[in-house]
């Protein structure tokens, strides 16, 4: 277990994590799935017993846990009243649910299996991490916990103002204003517009050439 040095979000709705759950005496992972009648708890497709493994490893008796755009697999560990983040590794399986008879997931596909165009209504899983869209809209930035405060990493530290901006007004392009948006494991990137907490919307594919680097590349492939 290693202590993430990225971007692990801060204070992520239910809907914004993957969860690894008790269901019939075996542990299963899970997304919540928010809609107008209320929140289903989806069972994962599929075999992931190497994802599975490593996060009982762990934090026995599950809990839950996020795969960022590069495929680092996170957990919060609590002691003696302390919360810090910590990875296991690297995941790219794809996590896929089933929901009334149509596949739900991170990917850039309706529940009909139509491809996603950036504006169309994101009615996906909506496990990711949070980056935040600066109010003047020329800047995407994350908050890291330190010491008893919180940093803004800035991508334009990273990549320089003007290529920041750039991205910063592809996403504003259809956001609008500044504000929380989300990236997931197959790097899309989706969110509420300005304003509103729902429906989401599909913003569009990062381009990893332009955008935070992997805090952990040398991280262990799991599975």
């Amino acid at each position: 277990m290693t202590l993430f040095v990225g971007n692990a979000g801060i204070k992520p709705g239910s809907d914004k994590r993957y969860h690894l759950r008790y269901k019939r005496g075996a542990l299963v992972i899970q997304a919540d799935y928010i809609t107008d009648e209320g929140i289903f708890e989806l069972d994962v497709l599929g075999q992931h017993d190497a994802l599975i493994s490593a996060l009982e490893a762990i934090r026995p008796g599950g809990g839950s846990f996020r795969i960022t755009e590069h495929h680092n697999i996170i957990l919060p560990v609590t002691e003696h009243g302390i919360t810090t983040h910590h990875t296991v590794g690297k995941y790219s399986l794809p996590i896929r649910f089933d929901f009334e008879g149509r596949i739900l997931s991170g990917e850039a596909v309706s529940p009909d299996g139509e491809i996603l165009e950036p504006g169309n209504l994101w009615l996906g899983i909506k496990a990711g991490v949070r980056y935040v869209l600066s109010a003047d809209r020329n800047d995407v930035y994350y908050e890291r916990p330190i010491n008893n405060g919180i940093r803004k990493e800035r991508l334009s530290d990273e990549l320089g103002r003007n290529t920041a901006r750039v991205i910063a007004k592809c996403i504003a392009g259809i956001k609008g204003p500044g504000g929380g948006f989300y990236v997931n494991e197959f790097q899309e990137i989706f969110g509420p517009p300005a304003g509103q907490a729902d429906p989401f919307l599909y913003f569009g594919k990062i381009d990893f050439h332009n955008w935070f680097p992997d805090p952990h590349p040398d991280n262990t492939i799991i599975g």
